[in-house]
């Protein structure tokens, strides 16, 4: 019994001990390289979500998110703002892509298009029903299946012969 009280009675004086040294890791300054590469890997996120496609803002979003994490410079309003942008980008995307091929009529791509619009728009919480299923109506009436051409390869045949060396090196060679 005594042996249990004297074990709380430790645990309970260690305790602000672990709280102050977390709290003192949290406030310390961080590092001026590892701040710039945080300012570095944020710039390079906004000019991929311009210039690149759904993935490629994802991993640099991943990439911001953890330097930032990692300077104590991390914002959870930031970071859903940002993603959102992607998300919505990817949306505009996969629309554009959607009724490009539907005009071009194929119905097997156009579909891919729109089950990616489905779930990157659920994803932030803007997924309309009534506008899929009009979607998906006009899909299926207006589009027609397109099978994948199957693709030849030709064989092609190259002529292996030998060269005929000559023994001067080629600068003297060249020179003549």
């Amino acid at each position: 019994m005594y042996q249990i009280k004297k074990n709380i009675i430790l645990i309970i004086l260690a305790i602000p001990f672990f709280i102050v040294t977390a709290n003192a890791v949290e406030s310390a300054p961080a590092d001026p390289a590892l701040v710039r590469l945080t300012a570095d890997s944020l710039w390079r996120l906004k000019q991929s979500i311009i210039n690149d496609g759904f993935f490629n803002s994802r991993v640099a979003l991943n990439i911001w998110k953890n330097r930032a994490r990692d300077t104590g410079t991390f914002d959870q309003a930031e970071y859903e703002e940002l993603k959102k942008q992607i998300y919505e980008k990817s949306i505009d995307d996969s629309l554009r892509g959607y009724k490009l091929f539907l005009m071009e009529g194929n119905r097997t791509d156009a579909g891919i298009c729109l089950k990616i619009w489905k779930m990157h728009s659920k994803e932030i919480g803007v997924f309309d029903k009534v506008v899929y299923d009009d979607f998906f109506k006009n899909l299926k009436k207006n589009g027609k299946k397109v099978k994948p051409k199957k693709i030849k390869i030709k064989k092609v045949k190259v002529k292996r012969g030998k060269k005929k060396m000559s023994k001067k090196p080629a600068t003297q060679q060249a020179d003549e």
